[in-house]
């Protein structure tokens, strides 16, 4: 499946909107958990990401790479982020 600029840009905000809700979630959980710092840094990293996703999916239409590398890029950065 070949996907549009357009496409990943719209895909890109929308994985940053669940990465984001996904941190605030975990946000919920902090008190309940044997390890709290560790969810904590779980909380605060898919804040983080979200936002990071959402930030380049904004400007995804401005950066201009070759066909292969952008295909790279965008699966590259989903996987950094939800990793």
């Amino acid at each position: 499946m070949i996907l549009s600029m357009d496409d990943r840009k719209h895909r890109l905000v929308r994985h940053g909107m669940v990465l984001f809700l996904i941190g605030l979630l975990i946000g919920f959980a902090e008190g309940q958990v044997s390890n709290p710092r560790m969810a904590l840094a779980a909380h605060l990293e898919g804040l983080m990401n979200g936002t990071f996703l959402i930030a380049l999916g904004a400007v995804w239409s401005v950066i201009h790479l070759p066909s292969g590398l952008v295909t790279v890029a965008y699966w590259s950065l989903l996987y950094g982020a939800y990793a």
